[in-house]
C-alpha cells in the first residue's frame, strides 16, 4: 500500500514515502542529463573535415539543417565520388554508400538507397535492350563502369552506344534530355517521377545499397562529431 487514507485526509505510506524519494531522485538526474545534454549541444564547436558523395541533391537539405542545429560547428565539406583515404587525408568522417569490410574503421548506418534505372518521358525505349543508349557512372578511382547486373544484367560486348560519366547529377540531366538509360539513386528523382518527365526504364529491377557515416577506428567521437552523426542518422528518412 501507497496510501493511508481516512475519511478526512490521505498520506503516503511509509512504502509510499521510500518510493517517492526515489522517484524524486530519478526525476532530478533525468532533469541534470537533460541540462548536461543541452550543454553538450550547445558547446559543439570546432571544425568538422567531412566527405560525402557527390550528389548534392540528397544532401544539401541535410547540411543545411545541421548547420541551422550547430551553428558553432565549422563544416569543411569535400563533395566527391573519390575513395579517400580517411586516415591518411586527416578526415573525420565521410559518408559511404554500400557495404564497408575496413577494419580500420567504424560505421554507423544511417539508411538505405534505393537505385532505379530511368529514362525520360520523351525518351523511345527500344523493345531490344541493345538497341538502346546508355549513360554509365565511372568511379573515378578505378575507372570501372558501375555494374548494373543487380537491376538489368548487361552484356558490355552487344551494347551499341554509350557514354560514361563520373558525375551522378550530369548523369541524371542528360537522362531528363533523353540521351538514354541511367541507373539513378531514386532519392534524386522523386520530383521528376512524381511529374512524370521521368520513367522507371520498364523490364528492370531495383538495388538497395546502405548509407553509413565512417570514421577512423582510432578516434574518438568528439561532441561536434556525435552530434554529426546523431543528427544524420535521425533526418535521413525524412530528408
Amino acid at each position: 500500500m501507497l496510501f493511508a487514507r481516512s475519511t478526512r485526509s490521505i498520506s503516503l505510506t511509509e512504502e509510499g514515502q521510500i518510493l517517492y524519494r526515489y522517484a524524486e531522485n530519478i526525476l532530478q538526474e533525468l532533469d541534470a542529463a537533460t541540462i548536461t545534454l543541452e550543454k553538450m549541444k550547445n558547446n559543439c564547436q570546432g571544425k568538422l573535415k567531412i566527405s560525402v558523395p557527390n550528389i548534392d541533391e540528397i544532401f544539401d537539405e541535410l547540411i543545411a539543417g545541421f548547420i541551422l542545429e550547430h551553428p558553432n560547428i565549422e563544416l569543411d565539406i569535400s563533395l566527391s565520388d573519390d575513395y579517400v583515404d580517411i586516415i591518411k587525408e586527416s578526415y573525420d568522417a565521410v559518408i559511404r554508400f554500400g557495404y564497408i569490410s575496413d577494419s580500420r574503421l567504424f560505421a554507423k548506418r544511417i539508411g538505405d538507397i534505393t537505385m532505379n534505372v530511368f529514362h525520360s518521358a520523351q525518351y523511345v525505349l527500344q523493345t531490344d535492350l541493345y538497341a538502346n543508349q546508355f549513360l554509365f557512372y565511372r568511379y573515378p578511382a578505378s575507372g570501372k563502369i558501375e555494374s548494373w547486373n543487380n537491376v538489368m544484367p548487361l552484356n558490355m560486348d552487344k551494347i551499341g552506344i554509350y557514354r560514361t560519366f563520373n558525375s551522378i547529377p550530369l548523369i541524371k540531366k542528360l537522362c531528363m534530355a533523353g540521351q538514354g538509360l541511367a541507373y539513378l539513386p531514386e532519392r534524386v528523382c522523386l520530383h521528376e517521377l512524381a511529374n512524370g518527365q521521368l520513367i522507371k526504364a520498364s523490364g528492370s529491377g531495383q538495388s538497395i545499397r546502405e548509407v553509413s557515416i565512417v570514421w577512423p577506428h582510432n578516434k574518438n567521437v568528439s561532441s561536434k562529431l556525435r552530434a554529426f552523426i546523431d543528427y544524420f542518422s535521425t533526418h535521413w528518412q525524412s530528408s
